[in-house]
């Protein structure tokens, strides 16, 4: 290599060591990273399953109770009672804290082809009814009633989440009674996601419907993010009611993006949770660009190539 293509080599490797720093400083997109993850819990039915990590637990804001919701996140009266519902938890895996003003999560109507097992069944119980899709939830920020009554349940503030830490939201009522629907309601579930099912009963197959996966929105550092799908039907249980057939309708966390559903009740979730996350993109840039940095020094250790020397006779 000539000195002015060592040059030129030199100039590129400090651009792609620069950029690869600049990647590794900032964190990607508009807010802290976060990652989503979704289970349910269930002490309703035979046994007592939670999603692990849950109330009570170390960098845990709990949004949701056993009992009635105080608005108070971190109060361990709130992991007691009578729990039947999906879960939502977000974690910071950014460095710097993150703001959680809003969530949604909507359970759409199912399509024409749900399984083979058939659709239009919900909860058959004898006093109880399902809760028809489609449907909303947004029980979990700002003043909210109790379900038919301009009596004021508790007033949701906005969460705030440190590096590593948790934001788990769930019911805000519990209760072993009939589902609540969208609000909140004394001792009824209000979020008992299992009874808006629409297959018959507890079918062999849970539903793979694309069209009806839970959605989650959040807003996240004043901004509204970009809506997810549950793909896996963890939400919702596959579209069915196990409680029904009485099977404990837990389900671990995983990411929002894993499919298994019903199939992998245990958590999915890595042991390095709370390690801060880096994008796969950035950690090529950073890697490309430390090794031509490196490659670039050892050329300018080594001097100019030396020519070696014609000797003529004369």
């Amino acid at each position: 290599m000539n000195g002015k293509g060592k040059s030129i080599f030199v100039i590129l490797a400090f651009l792609t060591l620069s950029l690869s720093i600049t990647a590794f400083a900032a964190p990607v997109g508009a807010s802290p990273q976060y990652s989503v993850f979704v289970g349910y819990g269930d002490n309703d039915h035979a046994g007592s399953n939670f999603p692990s990590i849950w109330c009570g637990d170390s960098g845990v804001q709990f949004i949701g109770s056993g009992g009635d919701y105080n608005g108070n996140p971190t109060a361990a009266s709130n992991c007691t009672g009578t729990f039947d519902g999906g879960a939502i938890m977000v974690q910071n895996t950014g460095a710097s804290s993150l703001t959680i003003s809003g969530l949604t999560v909507t359970l759409p109507a199912p399509g024409a082809d749900c399984n083979s097992n058939g659709c239009g069944g919900t909860d058959s119980g004898a006093t109880c009814g399902g809760i028809a899709r489609p449907v909303t939830w947004d029980i979990w920020f700002g003043a909210i009633d109790f379900r038919g009554t301009s009596t004021v349940a508790y007033t949701g503030g906005t969460i705030t989440v440190a590096p590593g830490d948790y934001a788990i939201f769930t019911g805000t009522t519990g209760g072993g009674n009939c589902p609540g629907g969208p609000a909140p309601t004394t001792g009824e579930a209000d979020f008992d996601t299992s009874d808006s099912n629409f297959l018959f009963n507890c079918p062999p197959t849970p539903t793979t419907d694309t069209q009806s996966a839970p959605q989650i929105t959040l807003t996240i550092d004043g901004a509204a993010q970009p809506t997810l799908t549950d793909a896996g039907h963890t939400i919702d249980t596959g579209g069915q009611d196990p409680g029904n057939c009485g099977i404990n309708e837990a389900l671990g966390w995983r990411p929002i993006t894993v499919t298994c559903g019903e199939s992998c009740p245990s958590n999915q979730i890595p042991p390095t949770l709370g390690v801060p996350q880096f994008a796969l993109p950035t950690i090529a840039v950073a890697a490309i660009g430390l090794v031509a940095f490196a490659f670039a020094a050892r050329l300018m250790r080594r001097g100019p190539p030396t020519i070696p020397r014609q000797i003529t006779n004369s």
